[in-house]
C-alpha cells in the first residue's frame, strides 16, 4: 500500500511540475542535478535527475527531460543503466521527447538494491534512428553519503 501511495505522490508531482525541493523533502529523494548531452551545435538535450535511497530494494530514478534543439527531427533521448549489488547491469526503456517548448517527465523503477546508475542523455533523430552529442553521467551510492 505505501508503494501505491509514494507511486501516487512521484506521478503527482511529476505531472503538476512541482519544484525539485518540495518533492525530494516530501520524498526524502535525492535531486541530482541536471545532465546535458554535448553540443555540437545549437540545441541539445537535458534530464534533471531524482533518485531514491540506494540501499533500498525497491530503487527509482526519475525525472524531467527537456528538447533544448530548435532543429525539427531533433529530440531530447534518456535511458539508465543500473548496476545492481547482487548481480550484473540493466537498462531501462527508452524515453524520449521531442516538445522543445516545455518538458515531459520520466520514471524509472527497478527490483533489488542497485549501486550505482549511469543516466545517459542524448539528441535523438527518430526518422534516422540516431542519437548524437550523448553524455553520461554515473552517480554512485557513496556519491549521495558526501
Amino acid at each position: 500500500m505505501r508503494r501505491i501511495v509514494r507511486g501516487t505522490l512521484l506521478a503527482t508531482a511529476l505531472v503538476l511540475g512541482l519544484p525539485a525541493a518540495a518533492s525530494a523533502t516530501a520524498q526524502g529523494d535525492f535531486h541530482l542535478g541536471t545532465v546535458s548531452s554535448g553540443s555540437g551545435h545549437s540545441g541539445y538535450a537535458k534530464a534533471r535527475l531524482w533518485v531514491t535511497g540506494f540501499n533500498q530494494s525497491h530503487f527509482t530514478a526519475y525525472g524531467r527531460i527537456y528538447d533544448r534543439d530548435r532543429h525539427p527531427g531533433h529530440c531530447a533521448w534518456v535511458r539508465a543503466r543500473f548496476h545492481y549489488q547482487k548481480g550484473g547491469p540493466s537498462w531501462s526503456p527508452v524515453r524520449w521527447s521531442c516538445a522543445s517548448s516545455g518538458y515531459k517527465g520520466y520514471l524509472f523503477e527497478t527490483k533489488g538494491q542497485v549501486k550505482r546508475i549511469d543516466l545517459k542523455v542524448c539528441v535523438y533523430q527518430p526518422k534516422r534512428n540516431t542519437l548524437s552529442h550523448c553524455r553520461v553521467e554515473t552517480t554512485r551510492d557513496e556519491d549521495l553519503a558526501n
